[in-house]
């Protein structure tokens, strides 16, 4: 842009030259300050995500082995659950994971013969 303007006011480059000249450095830098902006942007939710793995792991780590269902952990990793449909269910878990469970057919049926004798 320095070299540009210069060469206009050394009388090297018209005016119309000079401004569709600087137009076009100011658009290639706005683009270039975008881009910027979304690495910063990546960067930092890869950090995050990082973050949240870690300590995920860190939890997980000091469960050790369990015999049955802990609530306590299982309200640490998990965030949501959605039934999509009778027998698949998608976890999202806290660190921006999500799991989608479809039981296979082994499963539906001890669901289905456990249901059906209460």
């Amino acid at each position: 842009m320095i070299a540009v303007h210069k060469e206009h006011t050394k009388g090297e480059i018209s005016t119309e030259d000079h401004q569709k000249l600087g137009g076009e450095i100011s658009k290639k830098t706005d683009a270039i300050k975008s881009k910027k902006e979304q690495a910063e942007v990546s960067i930092s939710t890869t950090n995050l995500v990082k973050r949240r793995l870690k300590a995920i792991t860190e939890a997980i780590g000091n469960i050790g082995s369990m015999d049955s269902f802990n609530e306590l952990i299982f309200r640490r990793l998990v965030e949501s659950i959605t039934i999509n449909e009778r027998y698949k269910v998608t976890f999202k878990f806290k660190v921006g994971i999500e799991s989608t469970v479809d039981m296979t057919d082994k499963e539906k049926n001890r669901f289905e013969r456990k249901n059906s004798s209460h």
